[in-house]
């Protein structure tokens, strides 16, 4: 299907469910979940830290911040709907 449209080589496509995707953009949606894994592990960090010892400022700021970085480096380079992405050749989608 896709190798007949000449945007991807044979080897590229991989195959989840109905959804065909090149390797470059399964790599892309793996770093997205990468990033929300992490921001998610960050979140319940912070409440382990505000549940044992509410008095550590310090922890709790430095969680604070890394969790706002990753919240705003997911939404600047992911701002498109979630295991969706829109490029100039077709409509890519990837299914779990």
């Amino acid at each position: 299907m896709a190798a007949d449209s000449g945007n991807f080589a044979v080897d590229e496509i991989i195959k989840f469910g109905e959804g065909v995707v090149s390797f470059y953009d399964f790599v892309f949606y793996f770093v997205e979940a990468l990033i929300y894994s992490v921001k998610s592990f960050i979140n319940i960090l912070e409440k382990i830290v505000d549940d044992i010892k509410p008095e550590i400022n310090v922890v709790k700021v430095f969680f604070e911040y890394h969790s706002q970085t990753f919240a705003f480096f997911f939404e600047v380079c992911f701002c498109c709907e979630r295991f969706q992405i829109f490029s100039g050749r077709k409509r890519l989608k990837i299914f779990f």
